[in-house]
């Protein structure tokens, strides 16, 4: 049984367990109002205890034309040297993807975006202590909510200055994969500051869970919540996919 963190944001680098990952997801704006989104995900499998196989992708959409771009790639030989060193969030692949945070400030650069941002907000930590019981294992999930943001995305080959909000999410489990592992999970930022983590995990072992962390950033955890299909969907026209919302 893992133990929860007293200070989360000393561990932001990547854990000694075999599956990790960092998320980040944002809206931005140009200076004309045109609205993009963007995600980055950085995932890490340890492969017997031997190495830690890591994995990217992000997307780019331009919400205007109703556009993304996509953009993947697997590191069988781990990150470059010096990535994660001394538990630091700072991770670089090559030309590829670099992560770099100093002092509250973090910088993602990828060839389609170069974006700082900082945190407004203190973690919103899942059960308030970071740690979540899931029956068939345990996993560590905290999130930075409001991540001003500024820089740069390339957008129809032309780069554009862009600012907005982020999010970023960071997790990491003992766990293996199995039938259990099956998420649904949603985020949300509203208006008034508040935001709001919830999902739902597992088949034979439900699991629900929503914390809410308000504009001053006090947490409220609540298990007795139903998340329901609101009964419409969408079918990818490029894999046939389909998709309910």
């Amino acid at each position: 049984m893992q133990k929860p963190i007293d200070n989360i944001l000393s561990v932001e680098g990547a854990q000694s367990d075999p599956v990790e990952w960092w998320y980040w997801n944002g809206h931005l704006k140009d200076g004309e109002g045109r609205e993009f989104a963007y995600m980055l995900a950085l995932f890490k499998a340890g492969v017997f205890g031997l190495v830690d196989v890591y994995f990217t992708h992000w997307i780019v959409s331009d919400l205007e034309q109703k556009t993304s771009r996509v953009f993947k790639k697997t590191f069988w030989g781990g990150l470059d040297k010096g990535s994660f060193k001394d538990g630091r969030l700072a991770a670089k692949a090559g030309e590829t993807l670099s992560i770099k945070k100093d002092g509250d400030a973090i910088r993602l650069t990828t060839r389609d975006f170069d974006l700082n941002m900082r945190s407004t907000k203190p973690p919103l930590m899942a059960y308030g202590t970071g740690l979540v019981d899931l029956k068939s294992s345990t996993t560590v999930s905290y999130s930075l909510t409001r991540l001003e943001t500024r820089g740069a995305m390339v957008i129809d080959g032309a780069s554009r200055d862009v600012s907005g909000l982020s999010w970023m999410d960071h997790q990491w489990s003992p766990m293996t994969l199995n039938r259990e592992h099956v998420w649904t999970w949603f985020c949300l930022q509203l208006e008034d500051g508040t935001d709001v983590m919830c999902f739902r995990h597992g088949r034979r072992w439900l699991k629900h869970l929503a914390v809410v962390s308000s504009p001053d950033g006090s947490l409220g955890t609540y298990e007795n919540l139903l998340l329901e299909p609101g009964g419409e969907s969408w079918t990818s026209p490029k894999t046939g996919r389909r998709y309910v919302t």
